[in-house]
């Protein structure tokens, strides 16, 4: 998990580096939070839960259902 945080935080710096006009421009136009929710991810850690709690997540939020997909207990 470390390391997947690790690499969006580089995308996240290199695009604030290295197309700043670009995403200035998309946070004007298309999200005006973009900026804001770009540093927000790169600011902060990234959340964590154990697979059991995230299966649960999933199933609270009707994005598993018991029916249609079987997942396996971690």
């Amino acid at each position: 998990m470390k390391l997947a945080e690790g690499f969006v935080k580089y995308c996240i710096r290199d695009l604030l580096e290295h197309c700043k006009d670009d995403l200035e421009f998309f946070n004007e136009r298309i999200d005006t939070k973009l900026l804001e929710k770009l540093n927000h991810v790169l600011n902060n850690e990234f959340g964590r839960i154990d697979y059991t709690e995230a299966v649960d997540v999933l199933k609270k939020n009707g994005l598993v259902s018991d029916r249609k997909t079987t997942i396996a207990s971690g």
